[in-house]
């Protein structure tokens, strides 16, 4: 338990400095309106499994993004996310088909430490689950350390990314490192296109 609290306290004091930290050149926002009606980037993962990232304006200020990938000749759509115009998730569907929402959003690209709650179908507010994430710019992208608390209120870390954008804060390469050692990666091959 102590351990938990220890890294709990360096966690909080990584969010505090980071906080303080100097401003790098990279905007880490998506620039979502700067895209025509649809744009596709390309991608392969450290499986070796080829995925595509669809996005859709929907005309209402957000975007509907669907990644896909190419299992045995098959194309299955593994996420369905409603983004807004800096690329944060507003709602997600879940693997089983129930809604996850994200208030205000997933945080995934706001510069510095921004909290939120992960609301699963219709769970109330109160009972979802709330999660910290820093995400700190560098020269050509960022860095996203995510925590969660857990039931007895202790902040445990979940994953640390390393990300590399292009000039419209488009993924060009993630490495995700788990809390439990596993990692996870994947790299543009494709051009990006769009309408």
């Amino acid at each position: 338990m102590a351990l938990i609290r220890a890294t709990r306290a360096i966690f909080l004091a990584a969010v505090v400095v980071g906080l303080a930290g100097p401003v790098a050149a990279q905007d880490i926002r998506m620039q979502m309106t700067s895209v025509g009606a649809t744009h596709v980037l390309e991608f392969e993962n450290s499986s070796g499994l080829i995925i595509q990232q669809r996005l859709f304006a929907l005309g209402d200020g957000t975007w509907r993004e669907e990644r896909t990938e190419v299992q045995g000749g098959d194309v299955v759509v593994t996420d369905r996310m409603i983004t807004n115009a800096d690329g944060n998730v507003l709602q997600a569907d879940g693997p089983d088909g129930a809604i996850i929402r994200f208030i205000p959003h997933d945080c995934r690209r706001v510069e510095g430490t921004c909290e939120y709650v992960q609301i699963v179908g219709d769970q109330p507010e109160e009972l979802g689950t709330r999660l910290v994430r820093r995400n700190t710019p560098t020269e050509k992208g960022y860095i996203a350390e995510l925590a969660y608390f857990g039931p007895d209120g202790v902040l445990l870390p979940y994953l640390r990314s390393v990300v590399v954008l292009d000039d419209g804060g488009f993924v060009m390469r993630a490495d995700r490192t788990y809390s439990d050692g596993s990692r996870y990666s994947y790299w543009r091959v494709g051009p990006t296109t769009g309408s």
